[in-house]
């Protein structure tokens, strides 16, 4: 998948999309440890970003294990280093994850509201607790990556996609030593109040230097 990273850079896919990243808390992702990336969803611009961050120590995403043989995005996916999983056996999703991110060391980027959020309300949906038991089973920390909010300047379905700035935050690791499965619900919820706060706060200084621009 670093390749793909390269090429995205090296096009400079972000002055093409006038989507310009600001980054910040990127030495979070320099440890060479395994850890779970979470990260908020709002459209599929958000590829962008991941392409942006990926750890120089490797990181890969998950899709069911039919996506293999998707023809040419099912070639990409496995060069990409993705990890297949076998969705009819949802007791065994979190020990299939787990056992290919300790086997390479890996980091692996995830996105706890498990479908793109709607609307432009600075608000995030409800996470989903797949990767956090995954955090706590290998017993590796979460990091947090914040995407400010863009929703109000990209719209597909009204054909809206004005150039914006963009805050990305990688706050520092949570460790996830100790918990156990009977601690994975608050621990996603702590994990998100900590998000949505820092999507909100990025999200109203960007709105408030727009304000000042205009």
């Amino acid at each position: 998948m670093q390749h793909f990273a390269y090429w995205t850079k090296k096009l400079r896919t972000e002055d093409i999309f006038g989507f310009h990243l600001n980054v910040k808390g990127r030495e979070h992702l320099e440890d060479a440890e395994p850890a779970v990336l979470v990260c908020n969803h709002q459209s599929a611009l958000d590829q962008i970003v991941m392409m942006d961050l990926l750890p120089k120590h490797g990181c890969c995403m998950t899709a069911k294990k039919s996506l293999m043989y998707a023809g040419t995005f099912g070639i990409a996916a496995v060069l990409c280093g993705t990890i297949f999983v076998d969705r009819s056996k949802r007791t065994r999703l979190t020990d299939q994850i787990v056992s290919v991110v300790m086997e390479k060391k890996t980091k692996v980027w995830l996105y706890p509201e498990g479908t793109r959020s709607s609307g432009t309300g600075l608000d995030m949906l409800p996470f989903k607790k797949g990767a956090f038991h995954i955090a706590i089973t290998a017993q590796i920390p979460v990091i947090p990556v914040v995407v400010s909010n863009y929703k109000d300047c990209y719209n597909p379905k009204k054909y809206k996609f004005d150039p914006i700035d963009v805050s990305v935050t990688v706050l520092p690791p949570i460790p996830t030593k100790g918990l156990t499965s009977d601690d994975v619900s608050d621990f996603a919820e702590k994990v998100r109040n900590i998000m949505l706060t820092t999507y909100k706060d990025t999200s109203r200084v960007l709105e408030e230097d727009s304000k000042n621009k205009s």
